[in-house]
This record gives C-alpha cells, structure tokens and sequence, in this order.
C-alpha cells in the first residue's frame, strides 16, 4: 500500500517554488512555498501531477482564491485552505509573523523526526507531523515556548482539534485550521 500524499502550498513573500518534504511510511508531506497566485495553480497542478489527492492552502488563500484554483484542478483533488475564528484573525496583526508552523495530522508520524522547512529572507516556516491530538497540542506548546505566534493546522484539525490546540497555547499565538468551515467561524 502507498503511502497517503498531502501537499500544502503557502504564500510567503519573495517565493519562488520553494519545495521541501517529508515522510512516513503512511503519510507523505510536501510543501511548495508560491508567491503569486498563478505559481500557486502552477505548484498544485504539480501536486496533482504527483498523485497528491488532497491539497491544503495557507489563510492567505480567500474563497475567491480557492475558486480560481478548484476550476484549474478538475475533480480529482481536494482542496480546503486555513481559516480563522475572528479572535484569532485579530493576533494577526499584533504577532511577529516572520516564523510561523504549520502542523499535519497523519498516522505514523513522530514530530521528533517528521518535518520540513522552509527558510527565506522574509520567512522561517516550519512544517511538522504529529500522529494525534495530545502531540499537536504538546507540539504548538513548544512551538509557541520557542517564539512562534503564528500556527497553521491542515484540514485533519476540525473544530474541536482546533479549539483543542487554540486552549492549549493559552492565546499566545494566532492558530488557524484548514479543517474550518465558513459556517463555523
């Protein structure tokens, strides 16, 4: 059996189709860092290309945004991007965002070995795989203790995951999931 493939594409200013990765025997991860719009359609065209059936976008993809992208990838993938309850839009704008998380839910992973980064001059991101609930919330913990204000969950994070690990960084860093819906914020 192969293993699940995930892609995340994230917006980070002076992009350039940065691309990194990681795996476990279950979950593959890849993450391509775009800058435009268009290197977006472009890195999950690559991602579909690839067998990734499920692909998760930063928060600066907008509905509008999502649809441009849904009509350019057929039906063969899924797609959702992160969202934020309204307290946590507003951190936004207060925290340091020039290191942020994003954090994947998928069996077999260990966070002590699972993850990626990516590293610009405008941005330091880390992607990082936990393998439940509890090791997301200790995760984000730590993250937070190492200066990170500003996490996102992939879309495994429904609400109660995202609530879970929104109480358990104490309000010291914005989070935001891929697993809300409109109809939840």
């Amino acid at each position: 059996m192969s293993a699940y493939q995930y892609g995340y594409v994230v917006n980070l200013d002076g992009a350039k189709m940065e691309k990194a990765s990681f795996a476990s025997a279950d979950f593959s991860v890849s993450v391509i860092a775009v800058s435009t719009l268009e290197m977006a359609i472009t890195a999950a065209r690559k991602f579909v290309a690839e067998g990734v059936s499920h692909i998760d976008f930063c928060g600066d993809f907008d509905d509008e945004k999502l649809a441009a992208l849904s009509k350019n990838l057929g039906s063969n993938v899924t797609i959702a991007a992160a969202k934020y309850y309204p307290e946590q839009l507003v951190k936004l704008d207060t925290i340091n965002m020039d290191r942020f998380a994003h954090i994947v839910w998928g069996k077999g992973f260990d966070s002590t070995r699972d993850g990626t980064e990516i590293n610009l001059p405008s941005c330091e991101m880390k992607v990082i795989g936990v393998s439940s609930l509890e090791k997301a919330c200790d995760l984000a913990e730590s993250l937070v203790d190492e200066g990170i204000e500003f996490i996102e969950l992939s879309s495994a994070f429904g609400v109660d995951e995202t609530n879970a690990v929104i109480n358990a960084v104490d309000g010291k860093a914005a989070i935001g999931s891929a697993g809300l819906k409109n109809e939840d914020l």
